[in-house]
């Protein structure tokens, strides 16, 4: 009911509706892992000296496709090309996945893909982690000031802790500097209107807007989370520290998480309906 009151105030415009909920304290911040899914892979591949990575993720229509052979060779392919080839455009593997398409009688969709490289010259890694059996994939780099350093069993563990910890934490952006104007100001406006209707002076308001931006960040940039196996020490803190046991800088560059079917809307199958379709055809015939 309090949904279809934010609809109705909001003359059925879902973005405002939302907005309107957080407003009133009835709703939080979602994130795009409680979306609906689809069926398919989230497949990765890093090179041997960990310099180069990509993921893909590519959708088919049912769970038996997926999990065959053709369907799982392709993506494997896939992100071979990717990684040696150096194109992350999916419409440039139009013929091998239209080969798919005819092989399986289903469409394949490959939806998004990434490569991540070290620069001639970088000292660092690309560590990539999957979950759940290709449900959700991540790839982070990370780049350190010193070769030997980048070579350490020390380095290379807090590159698996990042990927892991993207995995379960899902932040949306690297570092609060990332997170575009609008967006800040758009949480701003949000946290402001939930403190006045509460009664507080404007002063007082101010306050509790930046406190809740605060935490805000600490959701959902990844520096600013704290790690998942220690919530009392931010990813910012867990790098310096690997920064004093190696002896050397680290700076987390890039990271991309990927979680099967986010955002898509699956088809919801009427199974009496289906059957009693097909009775009424045969009935027809």
């Amino acid at each position: 009911m309090d949904c279809k009151r934010a609809l109705e105030e909001t003359g059925g415009d879902i973005d405002k509706a939302i907005v309107h909920l957080r407003e009133k304290g009835m709703a939080s911040a979602g994130k795009k892992s409680t979306r609906v899914a689809a069926e398919g892979k989230v497949e990765m591949k890093v090179t041997e000296d960990g310099r180069v990575g990509a993921i893909a993720e590519v959708n088919c229509e049912t769970d038996f496709v997926a999990r065959g052979d053709d369907f799982q060779s392709f993506c494997a392919d896939l992100v071979n090309k990717v990684v040696t080839g150096g194109s992350s455009n999916p419409e440039d593997f139009e013929d091998i996945r239209k080969q798919l398409v005819a092989k399986t009688g289903e469409n394949v969709v490959v939806r998004r893909m990434e490569r991540f490289a070290l620069e001639d010259g970088a000292n660092g890694k690309v560590e990539a982690y999957q979950h759940m059996g290709g449900k959700i994939g991540v790839m982070v780099q990370v780049h350190c000031d010193s070769a030997d350093a980048a070579g350490s069993d020390g380095f290379i563990e807090l590159c698996r802790e990042l990927a892991m910890h993207v995995a379960a934490a899902n932040p949306q952006y690297r570092v609060k500097e990332d997170v575009p104007e609008d967006v800040i100001a758009s949480e701003k406006d949000i946290y402001k209107k939930q403190a006045m209707d509460q009664g507080k002076p404007e002063n007082i308001a101010e306050k509790m807007v930046e406190g809740r931006l605060r935490k805000w960040f600490g959701e959902f940039c990844l520096m600013e989370q704290p790690w998942v196996r220690e919530q009392k020490m931010t990813i910012t803190k867990l790098v310096k520290d690997t920064e004093s046991k190696i002896g050397a800088s680290i700076e987390v560059k890039n990271f991309v998480r990927y979680q099967l079917g986010e955002g898509i809307e699956k088809k919801k199958e009427d199974l009496a309906a289906e059957v009693q379709k097909q009775i009424d055809a045969a009935k027809g015939s």
